[in-house]
Order: C-alpha cells, then sequence, then structure tokens
C-alpha cells in the first residue's frame, strides 16, 4: 500500500502521464461544474486546490483549513487546527500541471513520511505558490465518514432533519 501521494507518484510513472493531472480524492461529493474550474486553472500555470467555504469555524476543523493571499495563493494551510483561522477548507480536489508532476516524486523521495495529500500541498505551497479556486457556485461534502455519507444521502433523497432524525 503505498499511500495517497506515493500512489499518485506511482500512478504518473507507471501511465507515463504527461498532461495537466486533475486529482480528486474517493471522499468527495460535489456540484459544482468541474470543467469550468479546470478552464480557470488552466489559465493559471500553477497548482492549484479546490477550496470551499464552509462559513463555520467548527466544521471547518475536520479539514485542511486555508487562508489565502490576496493575489489566490495559499498563505497558510493548515491540518486540521483545533482553532482555525478562516472557515475555507481543502477540498481533496488538486490540479497538477504537466511541469510540476515531477514534484509529486521529489516529495515522496525527500519526505519520510509522505503518504498525507495536505502536507504535499503545504510542502508544494513552500516550493512553488499554490493557487486556490473558489467555485462561485455548488456544493461539497465530505463522504468519507458514514455521518457525511448519511447527510448527503438524506438531502439528495429531499428528507428533511426531523425525518433524518428518525432514520
Amino acid at each position: 500500500k503505498f499511500g495517497a501521494v506515493k500512489g499518485i507518484a506511482y500512478d504518473i510513472e507507471k501511465a507515463g502521464i504527461k498532461d495537466d493531472l486533475i486529482i480528486i480524492a474517493g471522499d468527495n461529493f460535489f456540484t459544482f461544474n468541474l470543467s469550468g474550474l479546470k478552464n480557470r486553472f488552466s489559465k493559471l500555470d500553477k497548482p492549484a486546490i479546490i477550496a470551499y467555504n464552509f462559513g463555520s469555524k467548527e466544521k471547518a476543523k475536520r479539514f485542511g483549513v486555508v487562508r489565502l493571499a490576496k493575489d489566490g495563493t495559499i498563505k497558510e494551510f493548515e491540518e486540521k487546527p483545533e482553532k482555525p483561522k478562516s472557515t475555507l477548507i481543502s477540498t481533496g480536489i488538486y490540479f497538477m500541471p504537466v511541469q510540476y508532476l515531477g514534484k509529486v516524486k521529489e516529495y515522496t523521495s525527500s519526505v519520510e513520511n509522505a503518504d498525507d495529500i495536505g502536507n504535499f500541498i503545504k510542502w508544494l505551497n513552500a516550493e512553488t505558490r499554490v493557487r486556490a479556486i473558489v467555485p462561485a457556485s455548488g456544493e461539497w461534502f465530505d463522504i468519507g465518514t458514514l455521518d457525511g455519507y448519511r447527510e448527503i444521502f438524506m438531502k439528495q433523497n429531499g428528507l428533511d432533519k426531523k425525518k433524518r432524525d428518525k432514520n
């Protein structure tokens, strides 16, 4: 078992990927338009993450919290902070231009515990400023837990809070 970042490095090498890459963590459910975001990303020519504004620091505690500089680059990235400085979180959706694909292998070769993709983004941001793209519309949900999966299932099936509590 490689872990997230080593698995990505392995896939890039084995598949001989020589094009821009979109990486989507498997615990994502989102309703925003990815093709429109890809177009914005392509114009940046820099690695980018999709960030989502939860509007709640309490909810943000469970994720990688992002603070942005005025130019849209990541000013600070903190994984699951006790006291988030922002309500903006990393969704686990990443854009990697082809010229930066080698950074994935460089990271896995230079860092002892290279499994966590949040730590990779933090490292990559120190190497080359990573941009954050915040979708203008749509929603994002973490379905990596049973509670998260239930929340989106209930919402998608039009079940209100009272009905959810009974189930």
